[in-house]
């Protein structure tokens, strides 16, 4: 049995997913102790005749070609994961050099307790490995990170669901386990984002997606005892500040999207102030704005500079 199974459920985008595979295999782990599991449900020619391919070559790849939609094929992938440690890995990030081995370590150190662990890549600032015994504190500290499916691992044996809480977050039920005894959350930076292309991300709704049907999952949470009070408003205000961030680059700078934008206000106003989201993406596109502004003006004055020496 392998020690790591890293999951990669994609809609076959070759030219993200030939990077990612690659970051994988030229690593220097033992390929007995881990494999390559990839659950595809798209329907794109040229990256099917690339995996199965690959996985004719390699002994520890298993390529499937899924028939459910949208981010269930998530489940898919895990459900074929035979690895004790089970690693979700994006089709749009790629693996640091010894970030396997980091992986298969991490399996034997933790393999005996079995805790619930998510990997942040670098995104809390300086902290490393931070453990913790509740679960209301675990969820606070993880705030709306538990949305992005990247670091989500797991252990064989935990539960799979057949049916997800959530169709567009259904790593939510294994992220967010309050049965587990223990939790750590790993920040330790193992992965690199390919270049983004929002035109080729998911086709749900963006708005419904985040601002009711994912802030939903926690006030459930916090109805059935789950977490308190002040860890429900904190998930909000931060919620509350990323739907900004959202609205300033999809509605008011219109940046292209393959994202469903329609209802937002609507969508908004259910469980926050649109007005509010609205002013503070104001606020976000002049910072932004004036950012760029800053950093054209220092590149005009470098360029100057090299002038004067030439």
């Amino acid at each position: 049995m392998y020690r790591l199974s890293i999951c990669i459920p994609t809609n076959g985008i070759l030219e993200w997913m030939k990077p990612v595979m690659e970051s994988i295999l030229r690593q220097k782990a033992d390929p007995e102790k881990y494999e390559i599991v990839v659950s595809d449900n798209g329907n794109h020619e040229d990256f099917k005749e690339y995996m199965r391919r690959v996985a004719a070559e390699n002994g520890n790849v298993r390529y499937n070609e899924s028939e459910s939609q949208g981010f269930l094929n998530q489940l898919d992938a895990f459900r074929m994961a035979e690895g004790d440690f089970i690693k979700f890995l994006n089709h749009r990030f790629t693996l640091r050099e010894g970030a396997v081995e980091e992986l298969i370590r991490i399996a034997g150190e933790f393999g005996g307790e079995k805790p619930q662990m998510y990997f942040t890549n670098g995104s809390l600032g300086k902290e490393t490995v931070v453990r913790y015994t509740g679960f209301n504190e675990y969820v606070r500290k993880l705030g709306f990170f538990s949305s992005w499916s990247g670091g989500v691992a797991f252990w064989r044996g935990d539960p799979v669901p057949e049916e997800a809480s959530s169709p567009v977050f259904p790593h939510l039920d294994m992220v967010l386990n309050p049965e587990k005894g223990a939790y750590v959350i790993d920040n330790a930076p193992l992965m690199d984002e390919l270049p983004p292309d929002a035109t080729k991300k998911g086709r749900y709704n963006l708005f419904e997606a985040f601002a009711v049907e994912y802030y939903e999952y926690y006030a459930r949470m916090e109805e059935a005892g789950l977490i308190n009070e002040a860890t429900l408003k904190d998930f909000r205000n931060k919620l509350g500040l990323y739907l900004s961030s959202l609205y300033c680059d999809f509605i008011l700078n219109g940046t292209p999207c393959s994202y469903q934008l329609d209802g937002c206000e609507e969508y908004l106003s259910r469980y926050f102030d649109p007005e509010s989201i609205r002013k503070n993406a104001e606020v976000l596109n002049l910072r932004k704005k004036n950012g760029e502004e800053r950093e054209k003006r220092r590149q005009e004055r470098h360029a100057e500079h090299r002038g004067e020496k030439q």
